[in-house]
């Protein structure tokens, strides 16, 4: 079995996690790992050409259009 597979047991622990927690308790705007810990984002989520081009590739492709 490849590495990246998870059992729904282990897929569903941050999601879990989250929800288990008041707002208090998690830090807005993180990303919080498989193992409930927050995370580092990939740099081009901070990278605002990547995130709109990829934004502008994805409504293309699938033929939606949102007025944000």
């Amino acid at each position: 079995m490849c590495c990246c597979y998870v059992s729904p047991e282990n897929g569903a622990r941050t999601s879990l996690y989250l929800s288990r927690n008041g707002f208090e308790q998690l830090k807005s705007g993180q990303y919080y790992d498989d193992d409930t810990t927050i995370g580092e984002m990939n740099p081009l989520g901070s990278n605002k050409a990547a995130v709109d081009s990829l934004w502008a590739i994805s409504e293309k492709t699938f033929g939606i259009e949102f007025k944000i």
